[in-house]
């Protein structure tokens, strides 16, 4: 039983914040449904008003007032003041939305919260919650699987839980999930299908190369999407060329180029076989080819599908 209590959900990942509230909600009473105020139309005032008037009552009651950042400086000491003697068939719960920095806007007047911090985890940490999440699905995960997870999901951690719970249920009694059960399942890789196309392209082959573009061109912006990133992977191989030259090892290059193990093989195939003549151009077409997109109307389908051509034409 939490009644009593005052706690502070704060953080700039509303994943992890819903999962904090609802464990409170679970652990105070699955029976009652919480009393919601939100700062764009209520003050604190009147949520603390809610928790007092439970003096009265024999039931308990879980308030949530949402929007911690804007309480008025003001409002926060008379928040102080019923923190210091809650109601005792009450616990309240206060969210905020911004990243909690303790003693750092807007926490540097911080009543005396109990604070659960739901901050999004920084990219280095994503692969330990990763393996967190499938810990709890009673899975392993290969680690080439989580890089191409992140690939696909980014630092969603909504998307990737969503994920997880998919490959969970996909691979059924097996324990493990693999880098093929994420790529037979889980979306669209950019990057991955990105290689996939410049690897086409360098072979000249103009039909592969469109087939693979149709496949993931669905809108306006895909189109400037996969523009941006083929200049990226370009750029990239460009730069692994030069520090081959200079016989910077394997491993530095990856970790310099910021490559995913999963994707290293073709990426390096890629940097010590294409010439770097072509490279270079192909990187000026594509940047000439973005900017006219940007600055002159047409059909941007039949413009990228003949910048798909010229590239293919390259020497």
């Amino acid at each position: 039983m939490l009644a009593g209590q005052v706690y502070l959900v704060a953080g700039d990942e509303s994943f992890l914040r819903d999962k904090a509230i609802e464990k409170i909600r679970q652990d105070f009473s699955k029976e009652i449904s919480p009393l919601i105020f939100y700062s764009d139309d209520k003050s604190i005032k009147e949520a603390l008003d809610a928790c007092r008037s439970m003096d009265m009552l024999a039931n308990n009651l879980l308030i949530i007032f949402k929007g911690f950042e804007n309480i008025p400086n003001q409002d926060k000491s008379i928040l102080n003041k019923y923190i210091e003697k809650p109601n005792p068939n009450a616990c309240l719960v206060i969210e905020a939305f911004a990243r909690y920095v303790k003693s750092k806007k807007p926490y540097d007047k911080l009543p005396k919260f109990k604070v659960i911090e739901c901050n999004r985890p920084q990219a280095r940490y994503l692969s330990t919650w990763i393996n967190k999440l499938v810990k709890e699905n009673n899975k392993t995960i290969e680690n080439q699987a989580i890089e191409s997870l992140i690939a696909k999901c980014g630092s969603n951690l909504k998307n990737i839980n969503d994920a997880i719970e998919k490959l969970s249920l996909y691979i059924g009694e097996s324990k493990l999930i693999t880098l093929r059960h994420v790529q037979e399942l889980i979306g669209f890789d950019a990057e991955y299908t990105a290689y996939n196309l410049i690897d086409e392209i360098f072979r000249k082959d103009t039909k592969a190369s469109l087939r693979i573009a149709s496949r993931v061109i669905s809108k306006e912006k895909d189109i400037f999407g996969l523009i941006g990133l083929i200049s990226f992977q370009l750029i990239r191989i460009y730069k692994a060329k030069n520090l081959l030259r200079n016989n910077v090892p394997r491993h530095e290059i990856l970790n310099q180029l910021g490559i995913y193990n999963y994707l290293a093989d073709k990426f390096m195939k890629q940097a010590e076989t294409f010439n770097k003549q072509t490279v270079n151009e192909a990187i000026n077409l594509l940047t000439e080819t973005d900017l006219n997109f940007k600055t002159l109307p047409g059909d941007y389908k039949n413009n990228f599908d003949l910048l798909i051509v010229k590239l293919c034409a390259l020497k």
